[in-house]
């Protein structure tokens, strides 16, 4: 009896690649910032799905998408295992369905010809589009955001958009894997694929390095004090240290009024009490601004029936209330339960909070510019933040508490997306968070100054308005859609054209 050691190995060589596209993908990203590798982390993933089918390429890409984010999310274990397994299968399905429409589509449309070559990259782009939607959508781990600290390559963003950016990448995953199919002998159709890469990558560094030389006039600008609280999560509802940290709250708003700051923010349910207006909590933080004569921003849970809003409340010199915005976008699985009567039941969801969404948009318009709030996970989506902008914000403010993550690098992808909303926009970004990290981003995506993780602090920074608005502001995610309507034409042309025929060696 003959062993088929083909069998056996091809699939053995098949899932190593795919892991080591996941190794890849990890390393593009924080806390190791090695975003070239982004640029060709795909490619052993392509060649493992090179002649796959629906069942074979669905494992491999939830093999790859699986090891992706159970590092990513392994933030998700102070929850408790199980939820950073669901939340990491969760993700990983969608790599699942792509990977299996790549090896249908190869099925399908077996010759070989540039749509084989094409539609997996088109695909992934309407894969990262699909998995941001509603309101269990999430964007951690987008290919595209691993360009976060090249800023060269990510001033066009203020363009087309964060799909451009990761387009290009997808770009060079495809020129990378098109040029190593010739130089083992395999044809790859016409398109002059390395070229077009290299041509639209050089002119996107171009236009990057112009937009960075010129000089960014600061307008109107005034300086804002973020008071990085960090407070322990299991310790922050402890009502013996209400006391304590409302004193810590009026000596940092102090030192940061002696600083110049006039504007105060503290992170996102930096106010460890349910807030109730006309309550003695609600005088003594209106107290702080009148005594300090400075605008304060401060985040608190605040009742509403038998839930609660995630509030953003903003006080004036005066001491007078000058708005409230409510977090609209809510974190599933941590500030509510999908599904709540039928998973309340069970324990591992009982840390789950019982917040609900906010109706209506609100823009603050205190005397140094008006400006929209991002309550944590908001800062994640562009069309948020855009709307904002469209409502007339000439900042853009995040308040966070991202304790949850404790020392994992998440704070950090965190701030990532907060580089893509100021370049999106061409505005100041700034995040304050519980334990970290507070930043002030500049309209070109510059972190001018940023805090250190569980250290309490007063950031002072300066930032300013911008009036004007981006190609990106005014046009939106169109590339995207265009890019999504390219998937879902080739889709629509699979198994026509040319006939099967298997590759051909190149002639020497």
């Amino acid at each position: 009896m003959k062993i088929d050691f083909a069998k056996i190995l091809v699939p053995i060589l098949q899932v190593i690649l795919a892991g080591f596209s996941a190794f890849l993908l990890i390393y593009s990203f924080p806390p190791y910032n090695l975003s070239w590798l982004a640029f060709f982390a795909l490619v052993p993933l392509m060649i493992a799905l090179y002649d796959s089918n629906l069942k074979t390429g669905a494992a491999l890409g939830f093999i790859t998408g699986l090891g992706f984010y159970s590092s990513l999310f392994a933030w998700a274990k102070s929850f408790g295992n199980e939820v950073w397994i669901a939340l990491s299968i969760e993700q990983a399905i969608f790599w699942a369905l792509w990977g299996g429409l790549v090896g249908w589509y190869r099925q399908k449309s077996p010759a070989f010809d540039w749509r084989r070559l094409v539609f997996p990259f088109l695909a992934f782009l309407a894969m990262e589009w699909l998995k941001g939607l509603g309101p269990l959508g999430l964007i951690w781990g987008n290919l595209g955001y691993s360009q976060h600290g090249n800023l060269p390559m990510i001033q066009s963003v203020s363009l087309l958009g964060y799909y451009w950016i990761a387009f290009l990448v997808l770009l060079g995953n495809l020129a990378a894997l098109s040029a190593l199919l010739r130089l083992t002998g395999l044809t790859t159709g016409k398109l002059p694929l390395c070229l077009s890469f290299a041509a639209l990558l050089i002119l996107n560094l171009i236009y990057g390095r112009l937009a960075l030389s010129r000089p960014e006039p600061v307008n109107h600008p005034f300086k804002a004090g973020l008071v990085q609280v960090d407070m322990d999560m299991k310790i922050k509802w402890n009502q013996a240290f209400l006391e304590q940290t409302l004193k810590y709250l009026e000596q940092a708003t102090a030192e940061a009024a002696r600083k110049g700051a006039r504007l105060v923010i503290f992170p996102e349910t930096s106010v460890p009490d349910d807030f109730i207006y006309g309550s003695h909590l609600e005088a003594r933080l209106r107290k702080m601004a009148k005594d300090n004569r400075l605008y304060l921003l401060f985040g608190a849970p605040r009742p509403f029936g038998y839930n609660y809003l995630n509030a953003a409340i903003l006080v004036s010199p005066e001491g007078e209330l000058l708005g409230e915005y409510d977090k609209r976008h809510l974190v599933p699985f941590a500030e509510y339960l999908p599904l709540d009567k039928l998973l309340r039941r069970f324990s591992a969801f009982d840390r789950v909070q019982n917040f609900m969404p906010g109706k209506g948009e609100l823009i603050f318009s205190p005397a140094i510019g008006k400006f929209g709030v991002l309550t944590c996970f908001e800062s994640a989506f562009s069309a948020i933040a855009r709307k904002k902008v469209l409502l007339g914000s000439q900042f853009l403010v995040v308040i966070t508490n991202d304790a949850w993550f404790e020392l994992s690098p998440a704070a950090q992808h965190h701030l990532s997306w907060g580089v893509f909303r100021a370049l999106e926009n061409r505005r100041w970004f700034i995040q304050a968070a519980n334990t970290g990290i507070s930043a002030f981003v500049s309209p070109r995506g510059e972190i001018v100054e940023r805090s250190g993780l569980y250290a309490r602090e007063v950031l002072i920074g300066q930032a300013g308005t911008e009036d004007s608005k981006t190609l990106y502001s005014q046009i939106g995610d169109l590339f995207g859609y265009l890019c999504l309507g390219g998937f879902f034409l080739l889709l629509g042309f699979s198994g026509q054209g040319k006939t099967a025929r298997k590759p051909k060696l190149k002639k020497r």
